[in-house]
């Protein structure tokens, strides 16, 4: 058992060192765009690079598009600026999936990701605000101005100070909660759009919203009720990847705006905002810049990474 574990790490290691992405690296946009290039290189039969629009400042929101299939799923990360965690996660399974379809036995632990990615394609946008990661991770400045300055690293919004994800046109006239930071009006931001725009134009057999903290998943909001299969593809994520499932959310505070609130309402398809870190190393003092050093452990790694081929496999 002591030499298969040993094994088992040596492949891991290998497995990473050889790869285009350092999850220990924090992400930059300009090192976003370099890193899916390298990819869609390497991996040209399987990847496709496009784009969703433009950010406030004008930066380019890539888009992945993964696979070859006739389903159509749909993964958003990186919609609050501090959580850039989320991107490096993201494009960390891109890579794996890609170089597991590519093995001889196309498998990714149990999952068959060949047999996979020939029935899915998933459109994969992976900074969707960036803008904000640049807020936090580049020196770069908002446009609007924050009242009494701002803590970079914990910096959340787009380039305009607003929530993305308090941005979205679902019960948005009923927050009242001003922490909230919900824009203006309802899909003032370009980001939120964007987003809205490739959900339109595409018929996505669910949605998975890529968050930081608390290992979790909120899978259901009280204004949408059950939604065809929600229950399925949370259920499945908690038994193969470690998530544990949140309460039905019944706060319009905690719902109204949301992208995946949204997306249910408008869709009718599941749509879940996966939490990543672990609730334990989320409150243990580390820094959100330190997620990435401590990358295996605190995004619980061996589990977490089968997200998007176990939400594939449930539908």
């Amino acid at each position: 058992m002591i030499a298969a574990a040993a094994t088992s790490l040596c492949f891991a290691a290998l497995f990473y060192n050889n790869g285009i992405i350092d999850r220990e690296k924090l992400y930059t946009s300009s090192r976003v765009y370099e890193d899916i290039k390298l990819l869609a290189e390497k991996y040209p039969d399987l990847i496709k690079l496009g784009s969703i629009g433009s950010s406030v400042k004008g930066k380019n929101i890539p888009l992945i598009i993964l696979g070859k299939g006739g389903k159509k799923a749909c993964v958003i990360a990186g919609l609050h600026a501090r959580e850039h965690i989320t991107v490096s996660f993201t494009l960390l399974c891109v890579e794996e999936y890609c170089r597991a379809y590519s093995s001889d036995s196309g498998l990714y632990g149990k999952y068959n990701m060949r047999e996979l990615l020939n029935e899915y394609t998933l459109y994969i946008a992976p900074d969707c605000n960036p803008d904000g990661m640049d807020i936090c991770n580049s020196g770069e400045k908002p446009k609007t101005k924050t009242a009494g300055g701002f803590d970079r690293e914990h910096y959340k919004n787009n380039a305009n100070n607003v929530n993305l994800n308090a941005n979205f046109p679902f019960y948005w006239s009923d927050i009242s909660d001003k922490s909230r930071q919900k824009g203006p009006r309802a899909a003032s931001e370009a980001e939120t759009r964007n987003i809205m725009k490739l959900c339109r134009e595409n018929s996505f057999e669910w949605l998975l919203d890529m968050h930081m903290a608390g290992n979790c998943i909120f899978w259901r909001d009280a204004a949408n009720g059950e939604v065809e299969g929600d229950k399925r593809l949370a259920t499945a994520l908690e038994a193969e990847c470690g998530y544990y499932l949140c309460p039905v959310t019944g706060d319009v505070n905690d719902y109204g705006g949301g992208l995946e609130n949204w997306f249910r309402g408008e869709m009718k398809r599941p749509a879940v905002c996966v939490e990543l870190v672990l609730k334990s190393e989320a409150t243990a003092g580390m820094s959100i810049s330190d997620y990435n050093k401590n990358f295996d452990k605190a995004l619980n790694w061996e589990k977490t990474r089968f997200t998007l081929a176990a939400a594939m496999a449930a539908h």
